[in-house]
């Protein structure tokens, strides 16, 4: 059965491997779907309404592993299109 996204916790490694776990599992704060999609604008280069319509599926402030990978691929192609011409300079400004 072809399974789209998995999630591995902290929890499923420590019963794999026999660790021990201290403190909590997670410390994070919630956020507002609001500033999801501005950290995702903001931090991934992600176009607002891309972003919103990713948090309008996922019914939170979240974002799919297959939906961050898009911006990611974006900048490591042209991190290393600037980076053959020599020129990492133009890429901070892209």
């Amino acid at each position: 059965m072809p399974v789209e996204e998995i999630t591995v916790t902290l929890d499923d490694v420590s019963c794999l491997l026999h660790l021990p776990l201290k403190g909590h599992l997670l410390d994070h704060s919630s956020i507002s779907k609001a500033d999801g999609i501005d950290l995702m604008v903001n931090l991934l280069g992600s176009e607002s309404d891309d972003a919103l319509l990713e948090v309008t599926k996922t019914k939170c402030a979240h974002a799919k592993t297959t939906y961050v990978k898009r911006p990611f691929r974006h900048h490591i192609k042209c991190f290393a299109h600037f980076t053959v011409l020599g020129d990492e300079e133009t890429y901070e400004i892209h």
